[in-house]
């Protein structure tokens, strides 16, 4: 018994050795293992430092071994190709946008221009019978009722958002159509209506839809000129067209392709003296309905509504919306 339990002691003691042989191959394998992984590391990188276009990524997952990505690169030229194509098309398309835009505006300024013609050779042919000696009144309405059936390149509503123009009458029908629009201050025993002007538009303060009137009184005798200005502004416009192929609309309107009815108010005026005298209440306003036929740069025509004519009752010729009750307005400095 002592001896077994010695030789048992004497084996927990001793240290088991590996023989020298199986190190000594051990030792070889793992060396020739670092070598191919350094070699094929080596390989990677030599090949990527070899060629600029081809990306290379080494990374590790949750494997023993390492993992190698490769990263396709985008083909320059295709993507140039595509890009310089694509920003081809869109200068091409703006191109044939903005041509078709200069069209457009070279097609409406021949419109324009050959309606300022056609309105331009009217004028002339109405003012040349103004001028005459022997007025024929029946060819002037005539004339007049062409005109307003003449297309304008402009309406009055834009007419009285532009720039101030002014307007100097032309002819008129009848003495009421003076005094509806005017202050009727000419009838008074030794006066005579010698002009009026008008200014519509936007005036120096940047105001819109202005309109001012100026009349001037030539009083016999020696006295001087008196000049009266009522300013005020339009209240109200209503635009109604009328299609061309309308007739029956037409001859409603006295031959015209469409009509503005509009509303002035008047605020305020200044008198012969230099006095001016503002309206200071609502019931000291003026207000003034006119219907215009035809408005223009180069002219406007306005009648008196027929309903506020007090001669309308029992006359043929309150009818006609031109002869009897119109105004003619002429630029100052056309001819």
């Amino acid at each position: 018994m002592k001896n077994a339990n010695t030789s048992t002691s004497e084996k927990k003691g001793d240290t088991f050795k590996i023989s020298s042989s199986l190190s000594e191959w051990a030792k070889t394998l793992g060396g020739e293992q670092e070598q191919e992984e350094t070699a094929r590391q080596s390989s990677l990188v030599s090949s990527a430092t070899k060629n600029d276009d081809v990306g290379v990524g080494i990374g590790s997952s949750n494997d023993e071994n390492d993992t190698v990505t490769n990263y396709k690169p985008f083909d320059r030229e295709s993507s140039s190709s595509s890009s310089s194509s694509s920003s081809s098309s869109k200068k091409s398309f703006a191109m044939d946008k903005n041509s078709r835009r200069r069209e457009r505006t070279n097609i409406r300024q021949a419109s324009n221009d050959a309606k300022v013609l056609q309105i331009k050779q009217q004028l002339n042919d109405i003012t040349d019978l103004i001028s005459s000696k022997n007025l024929p009144v029946e060819d002037l309405v005539s004339k007049i009722k062409t005109l307003t059936q003449l297309p304008t390149p402009v309406t009055l509503k834009a007419l009285l958002n532009q720039k101030a123009k002014d307007y100097t009458l032309a002819w008129v029908g009848s003495d009421e159509a003076i005094c509806h629009i005017g202050t009727g201050l000419h009838k008074v025993p030794l006066a005579r209506l010698q002009d009026i002007f008008i200014t519509i538009g936007r005036d120096g303060s940047g105001e819109s839809k202005t309109f001012r009137l100026m009349e001037v009184i030539r009083i016999l005798g020696p006295f001087p000129n008196v000049r009266n200005t009522l300013e005020g502004k339009v209240t109200k416009l209503y635009s109604q067209e009328y299609d061309n192929g309308d007739d029956d609309a037409a001859l409603k309107n006295g031959g015209a392709l469409g009509k503005d009815t509009i509303q002035i108010c008047y605020d305020s005026m200044m008198d012969g003296l230099g006095k001016q005298i503002n309206a200071g209440t609502v019931d000291n306003l003026r207000f003034v309905d006119l219907e215009v036929l035809f408005a223009d740069e180069q002219a406007l025509v306005c009648v008196v509504p027929p309903n506020l004519l007090s001669n309308n009752k029992g006359d043929d010729d309150s009818n006609d919306t031109v002869e009897g009750t119109g105004t003619g307005m002429d630029r100052i400095g056309e001819k």
